[in-house]
């Protein structure tokens, strides 16, 4: 029995050893963990809950060596989801969903919100409740839902099309045919990759069809009337005074023609320069959703709101401020120190230019300064009748970005230095500003530390560092 005790005790005090001998390596080798959040992040809002919802990766250090001041680490990658209070920025929820080696197929990405659910793209189109982190959908459970799909679902990223302004899914399967999945669920249907559903290409398409019956009508006229008419004048069927009835009918009803000809041409060309619009717009709305932005490229120098002209500009820009044709651009030169500009308008030429008059400018300088640009519509930000503008605090690499809130008469009401050189990503919504970016230099591009969430009300912030968990 005593032996028995003895062997017990030393099995224990091994034990011990062993898990005290793990824990102290453990605690060594977490020095040297990382923690990631990838950009970019989703809001979702229900009754009581506000939260913020991105993807985790996790680089668990599991031996490391260091040489000439270099540490070299060998690490077990994790993917987490997670989200954070969107008032306070504390974490809340927090899942492992896969490991780096069951990851076969990337980039691993946010894809979008519906209505309900946050979509992600880790090896393969996964969607959670933001709320629950509960699993709602991933391939095995697409092809449950969708018997047609079996088998007909593609692994790689490319072939899922997450439509943003739609909150639709178009999935195109192993097959060719093309399906989309909307908001409310994981049901697909077939859809036509030829359906037109721009409002604006098919008034298009509508204006032309009555142009060609306006030709085909003064095609008709010309035959039946004046050349008709010519040839029975020719032959002497008919009078002098009943070709000069003939004739002047034919000229009354030619001239009708051509202003619906003229004004379905007006029509055309308006239409026309609002496609380009579009178009110009869409392809805005998707670089300012690309993956890396630089400073110049999130803020604008200009807009327009109900006969009302504002603007950004330096005093060696003011010849820009007197181009006629008005037009949301970029700021590149990070030396400007610009003033707040506001002033009346009015449209010309079909509201492709405008006229402004009476400039009148704030009191205040923002250096290198822009109107914020929604990433929604690619058009300037505003909160109620003011204006986010992003400015720096000084010039070169080294300069951190601040924004403001400045009214249509260019006060501030306040400014935040965000501490960060770019962003990485922004959203708004009815009352926060959320900012992600990095301010970390151990992280790899396209990873962020920082989740900034702005009170829109007070210019306050809330800030949670990804890195180190706090």
């Amino acid at each position: 029995m005593t032996i028995r005790r003895s062997v017990f005790s030393v099995l224990v005090f091994v034990a011990a050893a062993v898990f005290g001998f793990v824990l102290l390596l453990r605690g060594c080798l977490s020095k040297y963990d990382e923690r990631s959040g990838l950009s970019p992040v989703l809001y979702f809002e229900q009754p009581g809950s506000e939260v913020i919802f991105s993807i985790v990766k996790f680089e668990k250090t599991t031996s490391y060596s260091q040489k000439n001041g270099m540490t070299s680490r060998s690490v077990a990658v994790s993917y987490f989801i997670q989200t954070n209070d969107a008032v306070t920025g504390e974490k809340k929820l927090s899942k492992k969903i896969k490991k780096h080696r069951q990851v076969k197929q990337y980039p691993v990405e946010v894809m979008g919100r519906t209505k309900q659910w946050a979509w992600v793209f880790v090896g393969e189109p996964m969607a959670f409740d933001p709320f629950t982190l509960e699993k709602k959908a991933d391939l095995e459970i697409l092809e449950t839902q969708n018997p047609a799909l079996k088998g007909k679902l593609p692994a790689e990223r490319k072939y899922y099309r997450f439509d943003r302004a739609s909150e639709t899914i178009y999935i195109t399967a192993t097959d060719g045919t093309l399906w989309k999945m909307n908001a409310t669920g994981v049901k697909a249907e077939p859809t036509e990759e030829t359906e037109e559903t721009d409002p604006v290409k098919k008034e298009i398409e509508r204006i032309t069809e009555l142009e060609k019956e306006n030709q085909a009508r003064a095609d008709t006229l010309y035959q039946q009337k004046n050349r008709r008419a010519v040839e029975q004048y020719s032959r002497r069927e008919i009078s002098a005074e009943a070709y000069q009835r003939i004739s002047k009918s034919f000229y009354a009803e030619r001239t009708l023609l051509s202003k619906e000809r003229d004004s379905l041409q007006k029509q055309k060309r308006k239409l026309d320069h609002e496609a380009d619009n579009i178009r110009d717009e869409y392809r805005k709305i998707e670089q300012l959703n690309s993956s890396s932005q630089s400073f110049s490229s999130i803020k604008y120098n200009a807009d327009t709101v109900n006969g009302k002209w504002f603007g950004l500009f330096a005093r060696e820009e003011e010849k820009d401020m007197k181009n006629d044709y008005f037009d949301y651009r970029s700021l590149y030169k990070e030396t400007a120190r610009r003033q707040f500009c506001y002033a009346n308008y009015t449209a010309i030429d079909e509201g492709r230019r405008i006229k402004i008059s009476d400039v009148q400018q704030g009191k205040d300088y923002f250096l290198d300064g822009g109107f914020l640009v929604s990433k929604t519509n690619a058009r300037p930000l505003k909160i109620g009748n003011q204006y986010l503008v992003v400015h720096k605090d000084r010039v070169g690499n080294e300069g951190q970005i601040i924004v403001s809130l400045v009214s249509q008469t260019g006060n501030i009401q306040w400014n935040c230095n965000t501490g960060l050189k770019n962003w990485a990503d922004w959203l708004v919504t009815a009352k926060k500003l959320v900012v992600t970016g990095a301010d970390n230099k151990k992280l790899s591009s396209g990873e962020i530390n920082v989740l900034l969430i702005i009170d829109l009300a007070s210019g306050k912030t809330a800030k949670y560092d990804y890195f180190t968990d706090k």
